[in-house]
């Protein structure tokens, strides 16, 4: 028996034999396939965080929250690499169609904002500990842009970026324009464990509420179906300042009653070249160009990251404390101590090495924020707390140049640090990408430019720097003083 096909003449069973290899080769080809977008078998890492995931919703995670009606879709996922740490961006199925929005809508209007708006299930693992984190990202976009967002590119975005915890509560929201933050809204403070809930004390909580629409839908028998828009409920965003008075010795392991800042406003320096003056002045300083200097050498010697901090004689006080320069004995870390008294001195800043010529990291210059809440400095008074605000600064020191931070608006300075503070593994997961995509001074920019004033030294003279209208880091021209 012969089988025509397209006009050739072929054995039925060389026919058969020949699409049985054929089938054969394509079965081989799609299980050899390393595409982490398989719906019939899951790679070995993705089925690890499908369990996680799944943990996360049989335990501490209900099905009751706001958002529980987002289903991950494993058929679309995407993975980011970093040094430390791999993230997963699942695409989510979103029935109910919900949307976030601060704006107070017509529901008429809902069709609409639903279409501007789309979620995502973003998971990290720490390469190191084995750990996993996650969280959810709502893009709200102007336009129809929101598709073309993802975890660790916003190129030309313009909206928000809200990332909520998976108990539906807000954790942070980015306002973009044309791809460049402009505003950034804390929410959630996160605390790791029973014993730091127990060392901080609150002076201060805020909750704000998000609504969350959706489209509510029914059928009657011998009715068509019939759907609407409402509330289905709200996310809540909590914000509270703490001190960290230190663990009682005779109170059953209670804080102290804690002290709230003094009656004072950080001065908002929104011009950088208001501060040039001071921080070229410090720069200069013999002490500071000496131990900075230093410090380059032992850095260039061993590799190593080398450093001491800024400290002062007394309050509004300008004559350094001779610090030796020291090492953690690390290529890419250094800790910093701070003190806040006659005897050990004020700290006004700290500098250390970047063996790799980086500019600072987010972990660097939120030291300034961490040290912001310090019992010592809280407990100086007015005059100690205004003196701290107007001088603290950050300087890293690479072979080629210096960079110094300060902090320009300390409102928003703190709310990007309880950004930080609610994922730091995330945080540092997007300052990475940023920088793999534009260098370490577009990064930095990117995430804390509206907070932040970032010197570097040029020709021998520290410019400001800020991205310009090309999407380049570029230094300020300055007038002359």
């Amino acid at each position: 028996m012969k089988l025509k096909l397209k006009g050739a003449n072929v054995h039925f069973l060389n026919w058969r034999r020949g699409v049985i290899l054929i089938l054969g080769l394509l079965f081989l080809s799609q299980s050899c396939k390393k595409s982490i977008n398989e719906e019939s078998s899951d790679p070995p890492a993705l089925s690890g965080v499908k369990e996680w995931f799944n943990n996360q919703q049989g335990g501490t995670l209900t099905r009751s929250t706001i958002l529980s009606s987002l289903v991950p879709d494993w058929s679309h996922v995407e993975k980011f690499e970093t040094e430390f740490t791999t993230v997963y961006e699942v695409e989510l199925k979103n029935p109910n169609r919900i949307f976030l929005t601060t704006d107070k809508i017509d529901l008429s209007n809902a069709e609409s904002y639903a279409n501007k708006s789309i979620f995502k299930l973003i998971i990290a693992k720490n390469k190191k500990s084995n750990l996993f984190t996650g969280r959810y990202m709502n893009v709200v976009s102007e336009s129809d842009t929101r598709t073309n967002v993802h975890y660790n590119n916003v190129k030309g975005f313009t909206g928000n970026v809200i990332f909520l915890s998976l108990s539906s509560n807000v954790q942070s929201v980015d306002s973009y324009s044309k791809g460049r933050i402009d505003k950034n809204v804390y929410g959630e403070k996160v605390m790791l464990n029973s014993r730091e809930k127990l060392s901080v004390s609150y002076t201060d909580c805020q909750i704000s509420a998000i609504p969350a629409y959706g489209q509510f839908c029914f059928q009657l028998d011998g009715f068509p179906s019939y759907c609407s828009w409402q509330i289905m409920g709200f996310t809540y965003s909590v914000h509270c300042v703490a001190s960290d008075a230190p663990m009682g010795e005779d109170d059953g392991g209670l804080s102290q009653p804690p002290l709230t800042p003094p009656d004072v406003t950080p001065p908002s320096i929104e011009d950088p070249c208001a501060r040039k003056a001071m921080v070229s002045a410090v720069v200069n300083n013999s002490y500071i160009s000496s131990k900075n200097a230093e410090a380059r050498t032992a850095t260039s010697a061993t590799g190593n990251e080398y450093g001491y901090e800024q400290r002062v004689t007394q309050v509004n006080g300008s004559t350094y404390i001779n610090i030796p320069i020291r090492t953690d004995g690390s290529t890419n870390s250094f800790n910093s101590y701070f003190t806040w008294d006659s005897t050990n001195g004020y700290t006004i800043g700290d500098t250390h090495t970047h063996p790799a010529g980086s500019a600072p990291s987010p972990t660097d210059v939120f030291g300034m924020a961490v040290n912001l809440n310090k019992q010592a400095l809280l407990n100086s008074g007015p005059d100690g707390y205004a003196f701290y605000t107007n001088n603290v600064s950050i300087t890293v020191v690479t072979a080629a140049t210096t960079y110094v931070v300060t902090v320009k608006d300390w409102s928003g300075f703190q709310s990007a640090y309880a950004a930080f503070q609610a994922d730091p593994t995330m945080y540092n997961y997007s300052f990475a990408t940023l920088a793999q995509n534009g260098g370490t001074e577009k990064a930095l920019l990117t995430k804390l430019g509206n907070v932040l004033n970032v010197y570097k030294k040029i020709d021998g003279e520290m410019k400001p720097l800020a991205i310009d209208e090309n999407g380049d880091v570029s230094p300020i021209d300055c007038p002359p003083n």
